[in-house]
């Protein structure tokens, strides 16, 4: 039988969440305001040149901002358990941490799934036409959102890996499991990174509205807003591997009985 999801039904699930939960909210806040301020901070000590636009290298950045992506991973983490009725936030146990390397590895897994995927599109798409913004526009505007399609079910591997089904991790499985809801996996991901985009292009069309573009360049509204939106973006990512993971986990029942 074939599994159709509702994409507006888990769409409404996802923000319904996020909006309803607190337990993960209240424990994030103060880790990521510690958090935000020390990018910043590290941020601020990078020297660029306006003229060149080259920019001094800053270790102490690097590190920051690597810091920052595990915490959202963390956050995806958290919100992901949490729809499935798992216990408290955590951000410090050691099955915290694996479940944090998990995920890394089933990402890792995907990424290298597309990476073998799309190479040979692009160096045929080279052979046909070499011109690199043709390319390129072609590959973003196409070829992606048609390879993520294609290869949608495989984002089930990512809140299997959280919650540690390793029979979830069966890309075979997967596809069988969610043949008749490529589209609506994929859109619904997209969905729910459009606050991100939306918020953030509304803040730097203010901001070069105000001072222009080389003042608003490096301003900090718009750090902090990118800074902030990401973490919005981990939640309602969490949320929605949660719930369409929970969906498929349901069906599947359903469909053994």
């Amino acid at each position: 039988m074939m599994i159709n999801m509702p994409i507006k039904e888990t769409i409404q699930a996802t923000f319904g969440f996020v909006a309803k939960e607190r337990k993960i909210f209240w424990t994030a806040i103060p880790m990521a305001a510690v958090m935000i301020i020390m990018v910043l901070i590290s941020q601020a000590l990078v020297v660029c040149d306006n003229d060149t636009g080259e920019c001094s290298s800053n270790w102490l950045a690097t590190i920051m901002m690597a810091i920052y992506a595990l915490f959202n991973i963390g956050i995806v983490v958290n919100y992901c358990r949490s729809v499935m009725g798992e216990e408290a936030p955590d951000f410090v146990s050691k099955n915290f941490g694996k479940r944090v390397l998990f995920y890394l590895a089933a990402v890792l897994a995907i990424s290298l799934f597309f990476v073998v995927v799309l190479i040979p599109c692009v160096v045929i798409m080279l052979l046909i036409n070499d011109n690199p913004r043709m390319v390129t526009y072609i590959l973003l505007m196409v070829v992606l959102p048609i390879c993520g399609i294609i290869f949608a079910p495989l984002l089930l591997a990512l809140p299997a890996a959280i919650m540690g089904d390793k029979q979830w991790c069966n890309p075979l499985r997967l596809f069988k499991l969610a043949k008749g809801s490529h589209n609506a996996i994929f859109w619904g991901l997209i969905i729910t990174m459009l606050p991100d985009f939306a918020v953030n292009f509304i803040v730097v069309a203010v901001m070069v509205a105000a001072v222009g573009p080389q003042e608003a360049q490096g301003s900090l509204s718009i750090m902090v807003t990118a800074l902030i939106m990401r973490l919005v973006t981990s939640a309602l990512k969490g949320t929605y591997f949660g719930v369409i993971y929970r969906f498929f986990k349901k069906a599947e029942s359903i469909n053994r009985n």
